[in-house]
């Protein structure tokens, strides 16, 4: 289902209210629900710290401590959104061995015995490490609720690839895992999927963006990562006849006691449509997206904790 300008509009005058970080105050640790399947059995190990592996497994553990995997505890975003509210939910996904008592914890975040499980004779012959190599393994951290009910997910990224032309494919195929740098969108060298395309019209201007070969919305993850999509024109000699912005992302609500969500207009597997009105004397249009790590929209006003810009293009209007 393609998009209008209507429905674009009415979603973003949804994005206020809610609250900071991870979840809000109407949530706390105990009614935020993980799901409760594990690929493989719990290592009886997990006390120990990562460090060990790298004595056999130096490549690994090279990509690994350059990983948001490694830093999803001890990030700047993180322990700002932390700060604000210290949840020991998102303590104990952030650096899982905080549960398992390894001392470590904050310096691994998500380390190597929080997606291996190694049996008691590791390193012996024929004794290999299992991996929580599937999307179900995934979705332990990157698929959660506040509590019941289908508008409630603070994190959905496995029911979106499930409902992807990639749902065949592991999280691993596109995130690649073979070096445990596991890259995202942070990473500069991890490509840009978003595509526009542009029409005019004598009394309309049109953007049409698509996200390509990503199999879960864009942008996904956290609730407040967003697209901030700005159109703008210019007349004769660079004066600006029009400027118009909008924010593809979750919307949420707090009407039932807690964070619920009541809009999205991420790019899925269809196309977003923008049409905006043509002003008189433009002569050139220009499109920048820019990717946007929300942290905040207390009080209507989005705060981020950065940026990366993605497009930045611009056509000549004809006649």
């Amino acid at each position: 289902m393609r998009a209008s300008l209507s429905t674009v509009a009415a979603l973003g005058a949804l994005l206020a209210g809610a609250s900071c970080a991870a979840h809000g105050p109407q949530e706390t640790a105990a009614n935020v629900q993980r799901p409760a399947v594990r690929a493989i059995p719990e290592p009886s190990n997990r006390s120990e710290s990562s460090a060990r592996c790298a004595s056999c497994h130096a490549e690994a553990t090279r990509g690994w401590a350059e990983s948001m995997h490694h830093a999803s505890f001890s990030n700047a975003d993180f322990q700002q959104a932390y700060a604000d509210e210290p949840l020991p939910f998102c303590r104990d996904c952030h650096a899982p061995g905080f549960r398992a008592g390894r001392p470590s914890a904050a310096a691994e975040g998500i380390g190597c015995l929080d997606c291996h499980a190694v049996p008691p004779r590791h390193g012996d012959a024929g004794e290999h490490a299992n991996t929580r190599a599937s999307t179900v393994a995934c979705s332990n951290c990157h698929d959660f609720a506040v509590a019941n009910g289908a508008n409630s997910s603070l994190q959905r990224t496995a029911h979106e690839h499930a409902a992807s032309p990639f749902a065949a494919a592991p999280c691993t195929s596109c995130h690649e895992a073979g070096d445990h740098r596991f890259r995202g969108t942070r990473d500069p060298l991890r490509a840009n999927p978003v595509r526009a395309t542009f029409s005019a019209a004598p009394h309309e201007l049109t953007v049409t963006l698509r996200a390509v070969g990503v199999g879960h919305a864009f942008p996904t993850g956290d609730l407040f990562r967003a697209l901030r999509v700005r159109l703008w024109t210019e007349g004769a000699g660079g004066v600006v006849t029009s400027d118009a912005e909008i924010r593809l992302r979750r919307a949420f609500g707090t009407a039932a006691g807690h964070r619920e969500e009541v809009g999205d207009n991420r790019l899925g597997v269809e196309p977003r449509t923008w049409s905006v009105p043509r002003p008189p004397g433009a002569v050139r249009a220009h499109l920048d997206v820019i990717y946007e790590r929300g942290a905040s929209d207390r009080g209507g006003l989005f705060a981020i904790f950065g940026e990366r810009p993605l497009l930045s293009e611009s056509w000549l209007l004809g006649e």
